[in-house]
């Protein structure tokens, strides 16, 4: 009889590239399959990466995608996945803003943007706000997530422009 497989795609995105592998579900230790490095600049978005990498593995997982499989609703442990991903950030947000004595903190980023109704009813401001006796400052902090698609271009665009209207101006 054939040992049952439950196959996942599991990624690592990081701002160059996004590595991707299958894992089986059912396996008794985790095992990386079919590993791939892809560019990320050779894409649109995350999601071509995702669809170039299992076109050229020919499968198709029974689970990937955590967002959308947690805003869906019908997979509890992704939406838990992704409930202990807000609080984290919130945490990690909320030490971020402590040491370095900031007044706003800016989220950017591709993944954000994509499920801020799940974010604010997440654990995320509880946790920016639960560091005791600087909960009072914490909460002064504004909180802004930066949805535009090409954050990096526009503030490059921006400065430069800043930049040559100081030139013009002189």
């Amino acid at each position: 009889m054939a040992t049952p497989t439950a196959l996942a795609m599991v990624a690592d995105i990081g701002g160059t590239n996004a590595r991707f592998a299958l894992t089986d579900l059912c396996s008794p230790k985790p095992e990386l399959l079919q590993q791939q490095s892809l560019r990320n600049a050779e894409f649109a978005s995350l999601q071509h990466a995702a669809e170039q990498y299992l076109a050229s593995v020919g499968v198709k997982p029974s689970h990937a995608a955590i967002v959308e499989a947690a805003l869906d609703g019908h997979d509890l442990v992704a939406r838990r996945t992704l409930a202990r991903f807000c609080a984290v950030l919130g945490s990690v947000a909320g030490d971020a803003v402590l040491i370095h004595g900031a007044r706003t903190v800016m989220i950017a980023g591709g993944i954000v943007p994509r499920f801020l109704p799940f974010l604010r009813s997440s654990a995320f401001r509880e946790r920016f706000l639960a560091k005791g006796r600087f909960a009072a400052y914490l909460e002064s902090v504004t909180i802004r997530i930066i949805t535009h698609p090409n954050p990096g271009l526009l503030g490059v665009a921006m400065a430069l422009r800043a930049a040559h209207q100081l030139e013009s101006s002189a």
